[in-house]
């Protein structure tokens, strides 16, 4: 999770911020819970990180303080939490979670605005600058309102070969990627039943990240990484032997220093 006061990533019992000018830690938090934070998200107006761990949802202050810890028992979360996705609306300061079976839509105090309980599990969520949520279910794309009201679904299995297991929304461009096993596919975001893009890949994909002004999508594999234009053009390829890379399982692209950071077995 990153934004101007620096980027979040957790590690065994720790919480830590970098700062990217510096490439320095800048902040360790202890952040003990059952299992290892799953997903973080930040909120620009006041640097608040949200964290999910396996049994609760946490929320700190820009100083690592700690503002709220949430059951997620008792919010009533539905299912295994695997493909857990945090996402905050800047807009209004709510957040969305998406876990298993469950969908919460919650205040900036942790209160539940409202709830969505899937016909299967979510794959992955995004959120568009209308401040529409997507969902990806198994070969499913639910779109929701601000409100979390369902606006639209979509029948995926005669676009996609591979069941898509990661969404990212490309506002500016008009674009959905969805990235499975070894496919990666570009759909036009106000007909999502047009598929604009069928790419083959030589490895699956581990994540996707965005450079939303350009348009550059990003694909994190195991041993390389590489670059789409919003064309459905290879950009780059950049192998990860070369730069002693292993193990790499989280890739973030940060607008305010338009940099990458790549999470991997050894560090950022």
């Amino acid at each position: 999770a990153a934004h101007a006061a620096g980027l979040w990533f957790g590690d065994k019992d720790f919480l830590r911020q970098v700062d990217p000018a510096t490439n320095q830690i800048t902040l360790s938090v202890p952040f003990k819970d059952i299992g290892d934070a799953q997903a973080l998200t930040l909120d620009p107006k006041d640097g608040s990180l949200w964290a999910l761990a396996e049994k609760h949802l946490h929320k700190l202050d820009a100083s690592g303080g700690a503002l709220l810890k949430l059951s997620l028992k008792n919010l009533g979360v539905e299912g295994e939490a695997e493909h857990a996705a945090l996402i905050l609306n800047p807009y209004s300061q709510s957040i969305w979670l998406a876990s298993g079976k469950t969908l919460l839509h919650l205040d900036t105090q942790g209160q539940l605005l409202g709830k969505v309980v899937f016909p299967g599990k979510n794959r992955a969520a995004a959120l568009g600058l209308d401040e529409h949520l997507w969902v990806l279910g198994n070969k499913t794309l639910w779109r929701y309102s601000a409100q979390g009201v369902l606006l639209a679904s979509q029948d995926l299995r005669s676009l996609v070969k591979e069941e898509p297991k990661h969404l990212v929304v490309d506002s500016l461009g008009g674009k959905l990627w969805l990235a499975g096993e070894k496919q990666l596919i570009q759909l036009n975001l106000n007909s999502p039943n047009q598929r604009l893009a069928n790419l083959s890949l030589s490895e699956s994909v581990d994540a996707l990240a965005l450079d939303a002004q350009s348009g550059t999508l990003w694909l994190l594999m195991e041993d390389a990484l590489m670059a789409y234009g919003r064309d459905g053009a290879l950009v780059t390829t950049l192998n990860f032997k070369s730069l002693g890379i292993k193990d790499a399982k989280a890739l973030v692209f940060d607008p305010v220093s338009q940099s990458l950071w790549i999470g991997h077995k050894r560090g950022l």
